[in-house]
C-alpha cells in the first residue's frame, strides 16, 4: 500500500497464468486539493480502581462512536479500540450508505503500544487513513491507551484497476 497526496495505491499479491508471484495493482486517484487531515491526541485517564466509591468507569473509547459498517469483525474490533474522535471521523463518509469497497489495516509493536499503526477504508467517493502511535502508560491498559493519531479524507477522483 502507499498513500500520499494524490491517491491511495494497493498491490495484492497473486499467481499469474504460469503459477509464479505476481501483483494486482489498483487504485483510488484524488480529487486534487481534498486531501485534507485532522490530528487526534488522545489521553483517557486509567480506569478508577474497584476500591473506588466514584462512578463506574466508562466504557472505553468504542463508546457509542463506533459504528457498524458491515466489515469484518477484525477490523471492527480495531476500529473500536481507536480513540472517539478518530472513529468519527475514518467513518464519517460511510455511515449514510456509501459502501466501503477496500480496507486495512496494520501495525508494529509491542504490549506496550504501538509504534506504528495505519488503517484505511476506501469507497467510491471517498477514502480515510489513520496514521499514529498509541502508548498504554503504566497503570493503563489498551481501553486507556495514549494515541497520536493523523486522520486523513480525500475525495476519490478515479479508480484505476479493480
Amino acid at each position: 500500500m502507499v498513500f500520499g497526496d494524490r491517491g491511495l495505491s494497493l498491490a495484492d499479491p497473486r499467481l499469474n497464468a504460469q503459477l509464479r508471484p505476481a501483483y494486482a495493482i489498483s487504485a483510488f486517484a484524488f480529487l486534487p486539493g481534498s486531501l485534507r487531515h485532522v490530528r487526534v491526541d488522545h489521553r483517557p485517564p486509567p480506569y478508577a480502581s474497584s476500591r473506588s466509591s466514584g462512578p463506574a468507569p466508562s466504557p472505553g473509547p468504542a463508546g457509542p462512536r463506533y459504528v457498524n459498517l458491515g466489515l469484518g469483525a477484525d477490523i471492527e474490533g480495531v476500529l473500536g479500540n481507536l480513540p472517539p474522535r478518530a472513529q468519527e471521523l475514518l467513518q464519517a463518509p460511510f455511515v449514510h450508505g456509501q459502501r466501503v469497497l477496500r480496507y486495512q489495516w496494520g501495525a508494529e509493536g509491542s504490549e506496550y503500544g504501538l509504534s506504528m499503526f495505519l488503517l484505511y477504508l476506501a469507497g467510491p467517493k471517498d477514502v480515510t487513513v489513520a496514521v499514529g502511535t498509541s502508548t498504554i502508560p503504566s497503570g493503563h491498559t489498551t481501553a486507556t491507551a495514549h494515541w497520536s493519531v493523523t486522520c486523513y479524507r480525500a475525495a476519490v477522483a478515479r479508480r484505476i484497476g479493480g
